[in-house]
């Protein structure tokens, strides 16, 4: 017959087994709280793609008008190197 004292001692460990399998699983490396963290990540590193990616189409797009467009080449060098047109009055505000 098994005694008292051994069954309390196997339902101890089992407790103590359960809360030890159960904290690991939730604060461990491979925990919960890690996968819920990870997630976030994951989704903040989404995000930043998404925004980079909206970024270089509109690059891509500036190119383009860049290589392609006599407006837009003239807007930019007038504003990069300060050139005007002949006959042209410039108003600077300080």
């Amino acid at each position: 017959m098994v005694s008292l004292k051994s069954n309390r001692r196997v339902v101890v460990s089992l407790l103590a087994f359960s809360w030890v399998l159960w904290i690991s699983g939730v604060f461990g490396n491979s925990g919960i709280l890690q996968a819920y963290r990870l997630s976030q990540v994951r989704r903040d590193i989404g995000l930043r793609v998404q925004a980079l990616e909206n970024e270089k189409e509109k690059l891509q797009g500036k190119l383009v008008g860049l290589e392609t467009d006599p407006y837009v080449q003239e807007k930019a060098i007038r504003e990069s190197l300060g050139f005007v047109r002949e006959n042209e009055l410039v108003f600077e505000f300080p």
